[in-house]
């Protein structure tokens, strides 16, 4: 009946509180000792260099820690050069411990302006916070506690290093980027670099720091500010957004074929191909020494998309190709909407395609309301379950990883829908992970000589982005136990 999936969908609501998390992260050892693998092995699948277009900023989630972004930009405000600082920490990346009534969050934060090095403090700060809330649904929301701060310094290169200590749990996260702030007493022209503002109805438009962004944000726009922009006459500003071809579907089964060498599958994004979504042009002309420039953009679905920024002038002579100033880049990846969580029927229907039948799934599919999707999710999980309540358990369970996966194995796509993100909710967490420069290997027995147990991923670096895509080196001989621990989850019996 609905009433499973109504049940369902209100036993999820209690996985997204990092209480309820990691007190179901703590039951299994080999679990425990996994998630400790992938921070300190880093096959989350990023590669963060300071330089990096997104360095400071959580690509994947780290288990125990305050899991947080920044975004640093160099300005001048009023002739005064320094560095606006923008933090955002989710709420449920903090442990809320209850008070009475309240739910009690603490963080302590210290911000280093380094050299161009990164070695020698030249201004540190530090502040904390303690977020008192009475609902304890927000505790549980990916939403962002948003932290602005400016700070004064001289013209330069600089590495800009937030520390954020989580008070309840003594966890530290740190993250760092380099910047370089012009001096415009050159008289050159300067360009800020790219700020993504989201809005909502509740607090209008805020700078979206995080790289994961769900699709289900209100508007989007782009910021850039031009320095010096009165030093050359009649220069324009154009924004070019497009849209990266992105492989987005679900991994497919271990038995079957392998991702041909440089096919989308393999490679996850075509960087040096896209589609053109939006030109915009605007003249800068009568202004100030400062300009600040917004450029809105269309409403997203989920995929990896470029945003360019140039600043160019017009040639002198006949030549119709403006001369190239100046110029900035910034990536986007928009996910499913209340990404990292499961929240709809329709996104629980989906991930089913790892334990259901395609024709099962053709069935499912074919629904023409939300009711009727209803009862055929419920039909496929009750038809074989011993009991209701076995039923609720491995549905349960099913998301449960679902969810995992989107934390730790999210890259161009949601976790889910990764290869390891497919191996890990079907299996679970393997026995030991063996790290290597060009693969990574899971096993499921404690025999490094059994292929059956044995899962290895390709580590397949892009020439641009910041993750590693981890392609699963398949084989037919896992037909055989792949479909029999997919029969135990039909069933009830993956316990």
């Amino acid at each position: 009946s609905s009433d499973l999936t109504k049940t369902a969908l209100k036993q999820l609501q209690t996985l997204h509180s990092p209480l309820d998390f990691r007190k179901m992260m703590k039951k299994s050892f080999a679990i425990a000792l996994f998630l400790m693998v992938l921070v300190a092995t880093g096959c989350s699948g990023t590669k963060k260099p300071v330089d990096s277009p997104n360095a400071g900023r959580t690509l994947a989630y780290e288990e125990g820690v305050p899991n947080f972004d920044m975004e640093a930009i160099p300005t001048w405000r009023e002739d005064s050069a320094g560095i606006d600082l923008y933090v955002g920490l989710p709420y449920r990346s903090l442990i809320f411990l209850r008070t009475g009534n309240m739910f009690d969050g603490k963080y302590e934060a210290v911000v280093r302006i380094m050299d161009d090095k990164g070695k020698a403090t030249i201004k540190e700060e530090s502040f904390n916070d303690t977020i008192s809330i009475t609902d304890y649904e927000k505790t549980q929301s990916i939403e962002a506690i948003s932290v602005q701060k400016r700070f004064k310094v001289a013209p330069g290169t600089y590495v800009v290093e937030v520390a954020i200590t989580d008070v309840n749990s003594k966890k530290e996260a740190i993250r760092r980027q380099r910047l370089t702030l012009n001096d415009l007493a050159s008289g050159n022209i300067s360009l800020s670099r790219i700020l993504v503002e989201g809005r909502s109805d509740i607090t209008g438009f805020r700078p979206i720091v995080a790289y994961h962004t769900g699709s289900d944000v209100d508007s989007l726009r782009a910021v850039v500010e031009l320095y010096n922009a009165d030093a050359a006459p009649e220069v324009q500003t154009v924004m070019i957004l497009r849209a990266l071809p992105t492989d987005r579907n679900p991994a497919q089964p271990p038995y079957w074929f392998t991702p041909s060498l440089g096919s989308l599958s393999q490679q996850g994004v075509f960087y040096n191909r896209g589609d053109t979504l939006q030109v915009t042009r605007r003249a800068i002309r009568n202004v100030s020494s400062e300009a600040v420039i917004e450029f809105n953009l269309p409403k997203l679905k989920p995929g990896t998309y470029r945003i360019n920024i140039a600043v160019t002038a017009p040639q002198k002579g006949n030549s119709a190709q403006p001369t190239l100033l100046l110029k900035e880049q910034r990536d986007l990846s928009i996910k499913s909407p209340g990404f990292p969580r499961i929240e709809t029927l329709q996104h629980m229907v989906e991930p089913l395609a790892y334990i259901a039948y395609k024709r099962e799934m053709q069935e499912i599919l074919k629904a023409t309301s939300v009711e009727e999707l209803k009862t055929r999710f419920d039909a496929f999980w009750g038809e074989k379950m011993p009991s209701r309540q076995s039923g609720l358990n491995t549905i349960k369970e099913f998301y449960n990883r679902v969810e995992q996966a989107n934390l730790y194995f999210s890259t161009h796509k949601e976790g889910w829908k990764t290869d390891p993100g497919m191996v890990y909710i079907v299996m679970g967490a393997p026995q030991s992970v063996d790290e290597q420069f060009d693969a990574e290997i899971w096993r499921y027995s404690y025999s490094n000589r059994d292929p059956l147990s044995t899962f290895v991923f390709q580590k397949i670096r892009p020439s641009e982005g910041d993750f590693i895509n981890y392609i699963l080196i398949r084989n037919p001989y896992f037909e055989q136990e792949w479909l029999r621990q997919i029969e135990r989850w039909r069933t009830g019996q993956v316990f």
